[in-house]
């Protein structure tokens, strides 16, 4: 049991750090290059789905993860698309984000919100 809960923390830390970085990546350019609100999503979609900016050495089929600021629920969905296994928590603390990725979670059925 012990091994089951150090592997989820691990996961946890690696993924905010990863999130983190992603952020003041995605923030950074978005003032660089002066990107409109409107091509946020699309910009944020891209980076998920095409450029496969989430895909790291971790194989995480058969996990719970615990998604902790899902904003819209795309990681839940790629998560969801590439390992058919794996279950995922949504929580977003915004309501208007919150019902987008309530709307996600009927497009896949293994995201809990």
């Amino acid at each position: 049991m012990n091994i089951i809960i150090n592997k989820l923390v691990f996961i946890i830390i690696f993924i905010i750090i990863v999130f983190v970085i992603k952020i003041i990546n995605f923030l950074l350019y978005i003032y660089k290059n002066n990107i409109k609100v409107g091509n946020i999503i699309n910009f944020i979609y891209n980076e998920i789905f095409n450029n496969e900016e989430y895909k790291l050495n971790i194989y995480y089929d058969n996990f719970v993860i615990f998604n902790i600021g899902a904003n819209m629920g795309l990681f839940s969905l790629w998560i969801n698309e590439n390992f058919k296994n794996t279950n995922v928590h949504l929580f977003e603390p915004i309501d208007e984000l919150l019902d987008i990725a309530k709307y996600n979670k009927y497009i896949t059925l293994k995201v809990y919100i």
